[in-house]
């Protein structure tokens, strides 16, 4: 549960790098998330990129954008490190409702450390 609480302390933020933050060339073609930016930007063949915040424009979507990233942020080899204990998927479930709606015990852990 430990290891468990740890990820979503590190994730719950995350979705706001994918929803909030849009990155451009100097044309204004966009970053696409489903790619990693370095791909994107070895592929265009780009000296620079733009990144412009937009904190105010898009609500509680990082919400979501850290449940569909999730998985490319946490290593295959953690969710098997998890099943070793014999409620890996309970921990996972755990994780994803904490990042998501802050709810279950990691989402009140959560919520008491973030000062919510």
């Amino acid at each position: 549960m430990i290891l468990t609480a740890v990820l979503a302390g590190l994730l719950h933020d995350m979705g706001k790098v994918f929803s909030y933050m849009e990155i451009t060339d100097g044309n204004g073609a966009f970053w696409e998330a489903y790619e990693s930016l370095l791909t994107w930007v070895r592929k265009n063949q780009l000296k620079q990129y733009y990144i412009r915040c937009c904190f105010e424009c898009k609500d509680n979507a990082y919400k979501h954008a850290a449940l569909v990233h999730i998985d490319k942020l946490i290593p295959a080899d953690t969710y098997a490190f998890l099943a070793l204990t014999g409620i890996g998927d309970r921990l996972t479930d755990e994780l994803r409702k904490a990042v998501m709606n802050r709810e279950g015990l990691v989402g009140h852990i959560l919520n008491n450390a973030d000062g919510q």
